[in-house]
């Protein structure tokens, strides 16, 4: 454990998320059945003094969750009132940050536990980047004298580089003042990024290139993408129960209590909490989490998933490609479609506007207590909001709102 800080901005609405975040705050959303945010802080903690964490939006289920202390560091949360922006926001936690030095990061994302320590390796301040393709989506890092930081541009659009900035910071408190030499940016927010802009003139910010560990959480979709890269990794851990003629090709975390039935056919890497029930002759297949207390039942077929705590999937029923709440009772001969006719990108909407996922294939993304009818059938990309209900041989061609 060092004399440093680690300060993390987890505060936002989440409002692309819904209906996930109708009754969960995105930092609490499960990938591999495990929070968001837990998976920044389960191997990093341990290396620092305190945790200060900007929480706002259903703060409560936060605290509670974590409580007063992760791992044997404290917590201390602060509320976010507003939302002017992570300038705005880092601001409003100065006076609650103990150490001159702290790393900072953004509650959006997902960053592998390296990242953290190779900044804590650097003497000055420092900050991560990678190169990628769509770099108009993200602050674009301008360089000097080889690695150093020059300046960032917010999401450009014209061509000033292709290294953007993932939300995870090195930093001096020399930097907090800066706020109030910063205005608000085009789209009406203080940006944090101008402040670091401004402390890179006359202090050396090194920038560290990566190549992989970080996952963007901009989009539903993109839980999808953090569920599989983090299952590809996991190694088996059985607790629950196998019974004789299930076949498991593949890895495989069961929690106590659980049971998978005769018949089961598990082909690929899966997360399965505790206290489930899966099968019999179910099949799973090539990578999916199941929260506690599920039941998965005869005849169900899952692939590419997130199932929430306390769903039932009932017999003959299809889910791929989605994301199922918590408290979700899918009835008998529910069918997810993920592929259009046409073999185009599936479109949501997300806050008004339909939005191209960029994937051929996408199923549906289901809030919290939903239940649909018997032989209910979902379009691709098509929400279910929570506590909707669906009736029995329902076409869901449109998001489903709840009455």
């Amino acid at each position: 454990m060092e004399n440093i800080s680690l300060v993390i901005l987890a505060g936002g609405l989440g409002t692309r998320f819904l209906p996930l975040t109708e009754t969960t705050p995105k930092p609490l959303i499960r990938i591999a059945n495990k929070p968001a945010l837990e998976h920044n802080l389960e191997k990093v903690a341990q290396h620092f003094s305190e945790i200060v964490l900007l929480i706002g939006y259903l703060k409560e289920e936060v605290q509670k969750y974590f409580g007063d202390s992760y791992k044997g560091v404290p917590i201390r949360y602060i509320d976010q009132i507003e939302y002017l922006g992570t300038g705005h926001a880092l601001n409003s936690v100065k006076e609650y940050i103990t150490y001159d030095d702290f790393i900072l990061m953004y509650g959006d994302d997902l960053y592998a536990p390296i990242f953290v320590e190779k900044l804590l390796k650097i003497p000055t301040s420092a900050v991560i980047g990678k190169v990628v393709e769509n770099w108009q989506q993200f602050g674009v890092f301008k360089l000097k004298d080889g690695n150093l930081l020059d300046s960032i541009v917010e999401k450009p659009t014209e061509y000033v580089g292709n290294l953007v900035n993932i939300g995870l910071y090195k930093l001096n408190k020399k930097i907090l003042p800066l706020y109030d030499q910063i205005t608000k940016s085009p789209r009406g927010e203080f940006e944090f990024t101008d402040m670091l802009s401004l402390f890179a003139k006359d202090n050396p910010v090194e920038v560290i290139q990566v190549e992989s560990g970080w996952i963007p959480l901009s989009y539903p979709w993109d839980i999808l993408k953090a569920n599989k890269e983090l299952l590809s990794v996991i190694t088996t851990n059985i607790e629950g129960t196998v019974e004789a003629g299930v076949t498991v090709k593949g890895e495989l975390v069961l929690g106590k209590g659980s049971t998978i039935k005769n018949g089961a056919y598990l082909e690929g890497n899966f997360v399965i909490g505790e206290n489930c029930i899966i099968g019999p002759n179910c099949f799973l297949k090539e990578y999916a989490s199941i929260g506690n207390d599920c039941v998965i039942g005869n005849a169900v077929e899952i692939t590419r998933s997130i199932i929430g705590n306390k769903t039932y999937i009932r017999h003959l029923s299809y889910v791929a490609d989605s994301i199922i709440g918590n408290n979700v009772n899918l009835a008998g001969g529910t069918i997810v479609s993920t592929l259009k006719h046409t073999e185009t990108g599936v479109k949501m909407m997300i806050n008004g506007s339909l939005v191209d996922t960029g994937l051929k294939k996408l199923g549906t993304i289901i809030g919290d207590n939903a239940k649909t009818g018997i032989n209910t059938s979902i379009y691709p990309g098509r929400k279910i909001a929570s506590g909707a209900w669906t009736l029995p041989g329902e076409v869901v061609d449109k998001d489903k709102e709840a009455e």
